[in-house]
């Protein structure tokens, strides 16, 4: 049977939870209309994975012929999406791109109604070779709140030739399920606590409260609960039943369940609510403070694990707070996990989950400055770091020149023992390591689970450890393949300030700002060229407002990496990054304010990625920069006046940055082209300049 020019793909909801969705010439039975191809692009009626045509792709120089064929779809801000489709390769090789090479693929990303890029939200590709017909998924989409479109590209990026065929773009029939209170319950109190579980990729709930069944305009009370899957309400519900239900952008819930509240509005149903999550001590005797939240102003009662509320104490914040005063017997060694009861004057009672850490306070403490800035045990510092490190090769990374390592198996396992071996080994050669948390991912109840007691039983394992450099939050939360909200994030956050506040949170995003409370410093990639680390810092910037930046760099070669999975011949020496670009992109991350540098990764076990650690002369080149800037400590934790500034053609700019301290003043000036620069500079304390500079090259001006 043909193909129509215009297909409706039906899949019904409790099958498989997606809705039709009308796609315009989704095969290219209708040539490429509602299609843009380049003139290396045909209509082949002669191969296709079903009907009479398919769209043929031939890439002879990827830097010269048209590597995209792209359309638009439209779409509902905040609604899932899934996408798909049918490729076959023949002879599609790594070749040099405008672009990373990576085949033939499928990428999706968003545009507003005015057609102005937002972000990413799916790449699937990596196919090379000759390959019969396979089907690719972008696996589970949410479009943002404020898209109205979908930017579709098929891609072939690299020689060879592609057929695509067959696409399908389905919306997903989502609704939030509710959980409490229940349908049909009868409710004596007039402020309940609303629950629902969590979708993936919503990022603000809605709670709708109604006397009517139907919701009309006007007649609801509406509460925008963030990315929180529970809300507590404050206002008073006046007597007889309501009706309610949880929205979000992009999705409706047209189940509404009711209750009947039978308490008076003028009731004070109202428990004395706990804000804190966690405290600290570091003595069984020790008392502790809690914020108390209480509308009637009287002091309620608090209590703990057998401690007791004892008096009120002003807080820096303005607010009072609460003093627990320890059991008779003291607070046990390690974490007290047991409801915390408040009780107020009109006999209202509130039970909250609160976390207690009775651990030593570490021997070495890092913090961050109101500049942004680690200092370690209260003197300014600079890390140097870098990603998965074995402990076979700690004292290496360590000779080197690195003194902060990392590995992703703390991200993907509950038991933090392991974790605790590995910082010993980090302890006797000097090093210091920073630790993620189960994630979920890999096991059954992580943090995209809404798991706390994930964190609490790490920091109870680790918190007191001298060679625990930060607490690595999370990388890339707003993937919908481990997804946790802003709010649940700034959460998870806060609960390990309480829990220990002598380690600094820190996170991955991409650039994502609303992720901004839940961390201290932001760890932004970019693994690119100098150029490319020059113009990500500028968009990060832009996007991260005063947030501090730890910059990571890259430290892998794609196309060698591809070559590692194929089992294919490699020539170390072929490795894409040498001194010249190491040192240029580090120096453009200090230059920018970078508070520290990590490069990912080391890895050398690892069969998936061809990292710097594999090539002799490229962790040669990596290892003599790294020595480099860690000599220029000195210099970057002297108290100083520093100027930045940036010349040159766009495309080619030469970044510059100086600091006058009561020793000296020296700047630093990077080319950021692998082209010769000339520029004349008025630097801060030194003066006008003429400065040549080979692709790629820092100077030193002034200075001792």
């Amino acid at each position: 049977m043909g193909k129509l020019n215009r297909i409706w793909i039906l899949f019904f909801a409790a099958a498989c939870g997606v809705v039709g969705y009308a796609v315009d010439n989704p095969s290219f039975e209708g040539g490429f209309d509602n299609w843009t191809a380049g003139r290396n692009m045909s209509i082949d009626g002669e191969v296709f994975h079903s009907g009479r045509a398919s769209a043929k792709v031939v890439v002879a120089d990827p830097l010269k012929d048209e590597i995209y064929l792209s359309r638009t779809l439209p779409v509902i801000g905040g609604a899932g999406y899934a996408a798909s489709c049918w490729i076959r390769t023949e002879n599609v090789e790594l070749a040099k791109c405008r672009d990373t090479s990576v085949g033939a693929g499928m990428i999706i990303e968003w545009a507003d109604a005015g057609g102005s890029y937002i972000g990413w939200g799916s790449s699937t590709y990596n196919n090379f070779g000759t390959r019969d017909w396979f089907q690719i998924k972008s696996g589970p989409l949410r479009a943002p709140s404020n898209a109205a479109r979908a930017l579709i590209t098929l891609c072939l990026r690299g020689k060879g030739t592609a057929w695509f065929d067959d696409f399908s773009f389905n919306k997903a029939l989502e609704s939030v399920k509710k959980e409490s209170p229940v349908d049909g319950i009868v409710l004596t109190n007039n402020t309940p606590v609303f629950a629902w579980t969590m979708c993936t990729g919503v990022t603000n709930y809605v709670l709708r409260l109604s006397r009517n069944r139907t919701f009309p305009d006007g007649g609801e009370i509406v509460i925008n609960c963030g990315g929180r899957l529970r809300y507590q309400l404050r206002r008073p519900l006046a007597k007889g039943r309501w009706y309610w239900k949880v929205t979000a952008t992009g999705m409706d819930d047209n189940n509404p369940w009711s209750f009947a509240q039978e308490a008076e509005e003028s009731s004070d149903c109202l428990p004395p609510l706990v804000i804190d999550p966690a405290a600290r001590v570091t003595d069984s005797k020790q008392s502790f403070s809690v914020r108390i939240s209480d509308p009637s102003g009287v002091m309620p009662s608090v209590e703990y694990a057998g401690g007791k509320s004892s008096a009120w104490r002003d807080g820096r914040d303005g607010k009072s707070k609460l003093v627990i005063s320890p059991p008779p017997e003291g607070w046990k060694r390690g974490v007290t996990d047991a409801e915390m009861i408040t009780c107020d004057a009109a006999g209202n009672i509130g039970r909250f989950r609160f976390y207690l850490l009775n651990a030593p306070k570490p021997a070495n403490t890092v913090t961050m400055d109101h500049n942004g800035n680690y200092r370690l045990n209260g003197a300014p510092y600079f890390p140097l770091g870098i990603y998965q490190v074995t402990k076979p090769y700690l004292r290496e990374v360590r000779d080197a020149g690195f003194d902060v390592v990392h590995m992703y198996r703390w991200e993907k396992i509950a038991e933090s023992e392991p974790c605790r071996d590995y910082l010993n080994a980090c302890a006797e050669v000097g090093l210091r390591a920073f630790v993620g948390f189960d994630r979920g991912i890999y096991t059954k109840n992580g943090l995209k689970d809404g798991n706390q007691r994930a964190i609490v039983s790490r920091i109870e394992a680790l918190a007191d450890h001298s060679a625990l450099f930060c607490w690595y939050l999370y990388d890339e939360p707003e993937l919908l393949s481990q997804f946790v909200s802003p709010d649940m994030m700034e959460d998870y956050a806060n609960l390990i300030r309480a829990l220990d506040p002598w380690h600094p949170v820190v996170m991955s995003t991409w650039a994502n700002a609303n992720y901004r409370r839940a961390w201290d410093s932001h760890w932004t990639q970019s693994y690119g060229r100098p150029h490319d680390v020059f113009t990500d810092f500028g968009k990060y910037r832009a996007k991260l407002g005063d947030s501090p930046i730890t910059l990571i760099l890259g430290a892998y070669d794609d196309g060698l990496s591809r070559k590692l999975r194929q089992k294919e011949p490699i020539d170390p020496c072929d490795f894409w990054l040498d001194a010249a670009c190491f040192r240029a992109s580090a120096n453009i991350g200090i230059a920018n304010g970078a508070n520290g540098l990590m490069w990912w990764w080391f890895a050398k076990e690892d069969g998936s990625y061809y990292s710097a650690s594999k090539s002799p002369r490229a962790w040669r080149d990596l290892t003599t920069v790294v020595r480099e800037i860690a000599a220029l400590r000195p210099l970057l934790a002297e108290a100083g006046e520093v100027s930045r500034g940036v010349c040159g053609d766009p495309g080619s700019e030469v970044v510059w940055w100086a600091k006058k301290t009561s020793s000296c003043t020296v700047a630093f000036v990077v080319n950021t082209s692998d082209k010769s620069a000339e520029v004349n500079l008025n630097l801060p304390g030194i003066g006008c300049r003429k400065i040549a500079l080979d692709g790629y090259e820092v100077r030193q001006v002034g200075g001792k």
